[in-house]
């Protein structure tokens, strides 16, 4: 039985590369498994083109993804950061990887 996927990495609309703006907006997340595989494709209810445009609650995004403990993207909201750390139990983590492969290796390679 496969491990419980636990990070997800905000990409683009064409899936192509790290989304560029604050995580919550992004239109898909890859999420990936602690080795590092890509397990799953999850679209963004609430990301740009949506109409939705509730990335300022952090929480949507936290039921979105609630199976991932670690959520890596471009930006993230001072508050949104605070909020996902101290009440959801999400670590937040900042890159500046282009593609979504670059950026889960290097969080990996940090660990």
């Amino acid at each position: 039985m496969p491990e419980k996927p636990f990070i997800a990495i905000g990409v683009t609309k064409d899936r192509a590369g790290v989304w560029a703006g604050h995580f919550g907006m992004a239109p898909f997340y890859f999420i990936y498994d602690q080795q590092g595989q890509l397990v799953e494709v999850r679209p963004n209810p609430h990301g740009a083109g949506s109409g939705q445009g509730h990335h300022d609650d952090p929480r949507l995004i936290a039921r979105l993804l609630s199976d991932c403990r670690v959520f890596i993207g471009r930006r993230f909201g001072h508050e949104s950061q605070h909020k996902l750390a101290r009440n959801l139990g999400v670590q937040p983590v900042s890159t500046a990887a282009k593609t979504p492969g670059e950026a889960i290796q290097q969080f990996l390679g940090a660990e």
